[in-house]
């Protein structure tokens, strides 16, 4: 009587993690969903970026998380409403006034603004997490220096983040 007690409650704990494995397995699933956002240079000030797409786009926000810098790529860490089926593509503006300041400060500094366009109204849920990678060598041409701050804007809301040698 024992023994069947005991075979039952680990047929019942086979099957309960058998189950478990395959609930878990299945939450974290890789769905095939990639951001599908564009990324777009505009050289010259931000007012005149946000009138040139705001003809024909809607601003749209996010969030700017980190940044960071691997060599000759800057890395910006964003995160935005998306997802897969209605919601319409993404547009990520990077505005540069083709400065690099020097004064006041103990290395180059490069500002930046970003901004985030949708081409319709959308009631997007998905939080999305993407990085957006900035090629310096295109951006900065032979500007571009080991030692460099970066100053990154968030046209939608004006909070900044910054990132320090």
């Amino acid at each position: 009587m024992k023994n069947t007690m005991h075979k039952t409650l680990a047929s019942i704990l086979g099957i309960f993690s058998f189950l478990l494995i395959i609930s878990c397995n299945s939450l974290f699933q890789d769905d095939g969903f990639y951001p599908d956002s564009e990324i777009d240079l505009f050289k010259g000030g931000s007012n005149q970026m946000l009138e040139a797409y705001s003809d024909s786009l809607f601003l749209e926000p996010f969030t700017i998380n980190d940044l960071s810098r691997d060599g000759k790529i800057l890395n910006i860490n964003v995160t935005y409403a998306g997802g897969e089926g209605g919601c319409p593509s993404h547009l990520f503006v990077i505005q540069w006034d083709e400065q690099v300041h020097t004064q006041s400060q103990n290395y180059p500094l490069i500002e930046l603004g970003i901004a985030h366009f949708i081409p319709t109204e959308t009631n997007c849920e998905a939080l999305v997490k993407e990085v957006i990678k900035i090629d310096l060598v295109e951006l900065l041409k032979d500007q571009l220096a080991d030692t460099m701050s970066f100053k990154v804007l968030n046209l939608v809301d004006s909070t900044t983040v910054e990132l320090k040698p």
